[in-house]
C-alpha cells in the first residue's frame, strides 16, 4: 500500500489514507508503534479480536491485520470512510438526517451487543460517515467482550461528556 496522507493521530498511533497498488482501492491504515505497555498490548489484542469478529454494515470493516513482532508494530487496514466523523458536522445536519444516523448507530450497537461486545466509547468522533450517508461505528480500543453471563463492565472508561 502507498500512504497518501495522515487522517488522524492518537495516543496509540497514526491513521493514514492509503492506496492499495494492486486493487486500486482506498483504505484507512491504523499503524500502532512498538513501545507498548502490557496493558496497551492487551487492549490492542482485544481491539483486533473484535475487528476480526465483526461483519456488519454498521461497523467499520477490517480488511486485514498485519503484525511485525520483531519491531512490535501492528497495522490494521480498514474500510475508508470518506465523509469524516459525525463530530466534524458540528450541528450541520437536518432532523431527518439525524434520525437516519441514529437508526444506523442503534442497529450497529444492537449487532455488537448480539456478539456480547460493549463499545464503551460511543461519541461523534468514533462514528464515521461515508458519501452515501452511511454511519459506521469505529475505534474499539476500550471495548469489552463479555465472556460469561455474570461478567459485567465495572470500570469507567471512554470520554467524559
Amino acid at each position: 500500500v502507498e500512504k497518501l496522507h495522515v487522517l488522524g493521530r492518537g495516543t496509540s498511533g497514526i491513521v493514514y489514507k492509503v492506496h492499495h497498488k494492486t486493487t486500486g482501492e482506498i483504505y484507512a491504515l491504523k499503524s500502532v508503534n512498538g513501545d507498548m505497555s502490557p496493558a496497551f498490548t492487551r487492549q490492542l489484542a482485544r481491539e483486533m479480536e473484535i475487528l476480526r469478529r465483526t461483519d456488519s454494515p454498521y461497523v467499520v470493516r477490517c480488511q486485514g491485520i498485519f503484525e511485525k513482532p520483531i519491531v512490535g508494530e501492528v497495522s490494521i487496514l480498514m474500510e475508508y470512510m470518506d465523509g469524516g466523523n459525525l463530530e466534524s458536522l458540528r450541528g450541520a445536519v437536518t432532523e431527518k438526517q439525524l434520525a437516519g444516523f441514529s437508526r444506523q448507530i442503534l442497529k450497529g450497537l444492537s449487532y455488537l451487543h448480539s456478539l456480547k461486545i460493549v463499545h464503551r466509547d460511543i461519541k461523534p468522533a468514533n462514528l464515521l460517515l461515508n458519501s452515501r450517508n452511511e454511519v459506521k461505528i469505529a475505534d474499539f480500543g476500550v471495548s469489552k467482550i463479555i465472556t460469561r453471563s455474570l461478567d459485567y463492565c465495572n470500570s469507567y472508561v471512554g470520554t467524559c461528556a
